[in-house]
């Protein structure tokens, strides 16, 4: 092998590896950098990536989210918001720290027959997707198409009603 394509490869494997931002005196508020393209991932070489492989610059982050270390699976994604890039966690394995949370108190009977348990505001289903929204600690919700009825019960109704009033959905008599 040349020592040129050596230079390049030992370039680029520091490039693939670090993740930091080449203009150190740029006051933005991205978290990682996809090098204008040049890392391995998902965009165009020298106008820019929409995602890509950030082992070390995005390692802490999600690690500190995930229940299992991620380090190889964690992305550098350019965000749709702000139009930075921002690490992203999505394809790292195992359950989030908030899944783990969410299991630890939202056990089988924390919340009446037919009502919905929310730990600090987040519901997560057995596949993993979420639902949150605001609140802290534990909360049950009567959520749709079930709705309360005149006994401010949680049950399934023939037909529902929004309340305005009290904000909620009751059962039509």
């Amino acid at each position: 092998m040349s020592v040129c394509k050596l230079t390049i490869s030992v370039v680029l494997l520091a490039h693939i590896a670090h993740g930091v931002r080449v203009d150190a005196n740029t006051t933005s508020t991205e978290e990682c950098s996809c090098w204008k393209g040049l890392k391995p991932g998902l965009g165009i070489p020298l106008v820019g990536s929409l995602s890509c492989v950030a082992p070390l610059s995005c390692k802490e982050k999600c690690s500190a989210q995930m229940q299992e270390p991620c380090v190889f699976r964690a992305l550098c994604t350019l965000s749709e918001g702000d139009g930075e890039h921002h690490c992203d966690c999505s394809m790292c394995k195992g359950p989030t720290q908030k899944h783990i949370e969410y299991q630890e108190h939202c056990k089988a009977d924390s919340c009446p027959t037919n009502q919905a348990c929310y730990w600090n505001g987040c519901k997560f289903s057995e596949d993993g997707g979420s639902v949150c929204q605001s609140g802290e600690g534990l909360q049950c919700e009567c959520e749709y198409p079930r709705a309360w009825n005149s006994a401010g019960v949680c049950v399934d109704c023939k037909k529902v009603a929004y309340n305005h009033t009290n904000d909620e959905f009751e059962c039509e008599d």
